[in-house]
Parts: structure tokens; sequence; C-alpha cells
């Protein structure tokens, strides 16, 4: 046999490695998020990837978030002026890039000669990436939680299940059965569905279980204003029973009731460890090398 055709085997051996290296980290990923309680394992999601290290929905994020083991990101998609679905919080790219104007009246590749800034406001060499660009590479490594989604929900699905990745996404939406979004989102039968559970103190938790009846989704993204509410007194028995219960750490009290990565900060156990305590397992977070070493310090990771 010659050399070249023994190293092409080598090769070919090298990237079936990989492949399947790949697959159980996903059939891991997967495992865990469906897992029925009490579970020994918390979940983290980047929001915008890693944006205090790298500009916030770069390709360089996502990628740190990678390496840094995290569970899933966090991206943000919209539609150029031609069609093309990009990640990119605002409505516009003035914020963000060394550019100007509203993502609907570019096309793409008037987005892709803009470069992305860093959180202290340096343009750097990033530019916007596409969402196809963030499906490639992320595909085996990492679960996408895809927000905004349902301004564009068919295009959204239809990529995804073009790239063979419908398993590894996260969608969040109504708890509306009948909606548009939700019933398109069941066509779709291993996209990882998860209703939104805005509480206010009014038959919340006859919600829940009318949620947990009908519905039977593999976890529930529970919003709170309040520290107070009488559902936070149930959602321990919630998640013993086996509920993944997902909770938004980000900045305000809207969806935590003040238990964010602002509070972390000054006093971790106030913050994550009170949602661990209440029993949520999936952080949504601003922080997650943060978290990351909260929960090994828990013995959740």
């Amino acid at each position: 046999m010659s050399s070249i055709l023994k190293k092409l085997f080598v090769l070919i051996a090298l990237l079936q490695i990989f492949a399947i290296a790949d697959e159980n980290r996903v059939d891991f990923l997967l495992d865990k998020l469906k897992e029925r309680g009490p579970h020994d394992y918390a979940m983290i999601i980047a929001h915008r990837g890693d944006w205090r290290y790298a500009p916030e929905n770069s390709l360089r994020g996502f990628a740190n978030c990678i390496k840094s083991g995290f569970d899933a990101i966090e991206v943000d998609v919209r539609m150029t002026k031609d069609g093309v679905l990009v990640i990119m919080h605002d409505e516009t790219v003035n914020r963000t890039t060394d550019g100007k104007g509203k993502v609907s009246d570019l096309t793409f590749e008037e987005i892709k000669k803009l470069h992305l800034k860093t959180p202290t406001n340096y343009v750097s060499d990033q530019t916007v990436p596409s969402f196809e660009e963030v499906l490639n590479l992320a595909k085996g490594q990492i679960l996408v939680y895809v927000d905004k989604w349902q301004a564009h929900k068919e295009a959204v699905l239809e990529m995804v299940h073009r790239h063979g990745m419908d398993r590894q996404i996260l969608l969040a939406g109504p708890v509306n059965m009948e909606s548009d979004a939700y019933k398109l989102a069941m066509q779709y039968p291993e996209v990882n569905y998860v209703p939104f559970l805005p509480c206010n103190g009014k038959n919340d938790e006859g919600k829940f279980l009318e949620l947990k009846n009908k519905m039977q989704p593999i976890g529930y993204y529970i919003a709170f204003p309040s520290d107070k509410l009488s559902i936070l007194k149930e959602t321990k028995s919630y998640s013993e029973y086996g509920h993944r219960l997902w909770v938004d750490t980000l900045l305000g009290k809207c969806c935590n009731g003040g238990r964010n990565d602002q509070l972390a900060l000054m006093d971790a156990e106030s913050s994550y460890g009170w949602l661990l305590d209440h029993g949520f397992t999936v952080f949504f977070t601003d922080d997650p090398h943060g978290v990351a070493k909260f929960l090994k310090s828990r013995k959740m990771r």
C-alpha cells in the first residue's frame, strides 16, 4: 500500500472518530435535557454567546462557548433585505457594528462588510454571522437556542431541517397550543420546544398543571417578577418529579424576581443557589463562566 493511501485511510479513520465524538456530545446534552428528576446536572445557555470575552453574537463567542463546555448558545435571528437569516439582536446594526441601518434594509453582502464591536466598543475582526454559519459551527458540538424565531419561523425551521439539526435546536414559545408558532414547531418533532410561562400570582399553579397534562413538554420556561409568588413553593417538587425548569438570570427582575447575574456577583448563593434550591436547572445567563463555577461548587456539573 502506498504511503498516500495509508495517510488517506488514517485521515478517514480520524474523521470517523471525530464524528462519533460529536454525536456522543449531542447525545449527552439531549439525555440531560430530557432526563427525569431529581437532576444532578444543571445546564447553561450562554446569552448571545461568550459576549464578555468576544463580540456578542459572533462566531468567536460561540466557539468559546463550545470550548468552555457550555450546553447551549442563544442566538437572535433577523432577515436581511434579500432574505438571508443573520444573527443580530437589535433591529439595527448601529450598536453592535461599525455600520448603520436596519437589518431589513441591508443586503447580506452589505452586512458582511461590517465588523462587530467588542464589549469595550472596539471594532473587531469579527463579521456578522449568518444563521447557516452558526449551524455549521454548532453541528454536533452544542445545542442552539434560537430567539426571535417566530417572525421568520418557516425559514428558520426549514434551514435547521435542511442541515439535519432538528434535535440540536431549542425553541421557547407560546403556551397556546393553537398558535401558529406551536403548530409549525410540532411539524418538526425532533425540535425541542419549551413553553414560556409568565407568572403573575393568578392561578400560576393551575396553568402549569394544564401545560403538563396537555402539552407534556420537555421543560418549562418560568418567568416570575417576584420571588414571593406562590408557584415558587411548588417548583422544587415539579423539578424532583422530573420537569426541567428554565430560568432567565439576565439583568432585571421581570423573569427572575431579582435572583439574577448581577446579584450573583455579590452573593451567588442568594442568586444561583436560591434558584437551584427552588428547582431551576437550566440557566439562561449573561455570565456562563460564573454560573459554571457556582454549579461545580454545588456538584451540579
